[in-house]
């Protein structure tokens, strides 16, 4: 991998392939690898960069609190160094939310996984400041009760090897900066419009117990921005592992167009 800082802010990237330029981000307990298997299926006609964001995979968090605005300008700055432009930003959960702040920045589209454009409600808030005090007291626990429930309950006996192994790496990250992040979603604003992107698409899961669609149908009039919604059936929060099938196929539709 290779090492990019700005502002004391670090990031860790791979890039594979080459042609149109996708910007993968991957979601609050993850890291760059997550992609491994998706990659292979675009890099042949496309430059794909991974990326471990701050406080996940190689990239630690040395400040006392970071903000997703820092973490996008930061990737923006990346992109300059890497003369890319245009690149189609793909952010899974934590992700996406990163990639809306990018588009204030620069020029993309955005594809938000398993994602949201809408502040944390105050019952929200709340939630994530309990996260942040039960990390502090003992992360491991945090994360072995967390990880299975972003996955629909129906597929989680089918998927306990990845759930196993993201459990494993999840635990790698230290405590501080499990808070420091959580922190930073719950501190971030709603991106309903975007400065630098005319459209959004947006890659939702029928079962995703973290986004209700009931939710994301409530909030979708209020988007300033033209945008796409594909519904992926019988999956939760966790399409790249529950259904990739449907997931890679889906993607090469939004990205051919």
């Amino acid at each position: 991998m290779h090492k990019f800082h700005f502002q004391d802010i670090e990031l860790n990237y791979r890039i594979e392939g080459a042609g149109q330029p996708l910007l993968f981000l991957h979601g609050f307990l993850e890291e760059s690898g997550m992609w491994d298997e998706l990659i292979p299926h675009f890099s042949e006609d496309a430059q794909c960069i991974t990326v471990d964001l701050p406080g996940h995979g190689l990239s630690r968090i040395g400040l006392a609190q970071l903000s997703l605005q820092e973490v996008s300008r930061a990737l923006q700055q990346l992109l300059v160094e890497l003369k890319v432009k245009n690149p189609l930003v793909i952010g899974h959960s934590m992700g996406g939310y990163i990639a809306l702040e990018l588009a204030q920045l620069m020029t993309i589209v955005p594809v938000l996984l398993h994602s949201n454009f809408w502040a944390d409600s105050e019952d929200k808030k709340k939630d994530r400041n309990r996260v942040i005090e039960v990390v502090r007291q003992n992360a491991s626990h945090f994360i072995q009760e967390a990880i299975p429930n972003l996955f629909a309950d129906h597929n989680r006996e089918s998927c306990a090897a990845p759930i196993k192994e993201l459990i494993h790496k999840a635990k790698n990250i230290p405590s501080r900066e499990i808070q420091l992040m959580t922190a930073a979603m719950r501190d971030r604003r709603p991106n309903y419009k975007l400065e630098n992107a005319t459209s959004i698409e947006i890659i939702h899961g029928e079962n995703d117990p973290i986004i209700p669609t009931e939710k994301l149908l409530a909030e979708l009039p209020l988007l300033q921005v033209e945008h796409s919604l594909h519904v992926i059936p019988e999956v939760g929060h966790m399409s790249i592992w529950e259904n990739p099938a449907a997931l890679i196929k889906l993607l090469k539709s939004v990205i051919s167009k």
